[in-house]
Formats: C-alpha cells, sequence, structure tokens
C-alpha cells in the first residue's frame, strides 16, 4: 500500500513540474496536466451483531488518479 500512494504522489508531482514547464507565454506548444486523486480509507472493526469478519489488515483503501494532458494537437 505504502508504494501505491508513492507512485500517485510521484505521478503528481510529475503533473505539477509539467504544468509549469508548459506556462512560457511565448510558446504556441503549451501542455497542461491537470488531475485529481480520490482515496476512500476504511478501518474496519469486528461486529459480532451483524455478522462482520475479522480482517486481517488494520485500513483498507481504493486510490484512484484521473490525469489529463491536454496540449494544442493531443488530448489524453
Amino acid at each position: 500500500m505504502k508504494k501505491n500512494i508513492c507512485l500517485l504522489c510521484l505521478l503528481a508531482l510529475g503533473a505539477v513540474n509539467a504544468n509549469a514547464q508548459g506556462q512560457d507565454d511565448n510558446n504556441d506548444n503549451k501542455v497542461s496536466v491537470t488531475g485529481s486523486i480520490q482515496s476512500d480509507i476504511l478501518v474496519p472493526q469486528e461486529d459480532l451483531k451483524i455478522g462482520s469478519p475479522k480482517y486481517k489488515d488494520k485500513v483498507l483503501t481504493n486510490t484512484f488518479l484521473d490525469l489529463n494532458l491536454i496540449s494544442k494537437n493531443v488530448d489524453a
């Protein structure tokens, strides 16, 4: 899980760097990188009343990255 979080942080920093490089007003080949990160975190607890199981992991997470690259000729 730590590797995934580190990878997402590196991607986010790369996006900021690419956007900063594309801010030259004299250049028609501007590149804009935008995006967002969503992380849903669950700390599961065993509940015998509803029959929820005991989890091996202390924290469960789903993380999503939405990354957009926009330039004069390419949108990705």
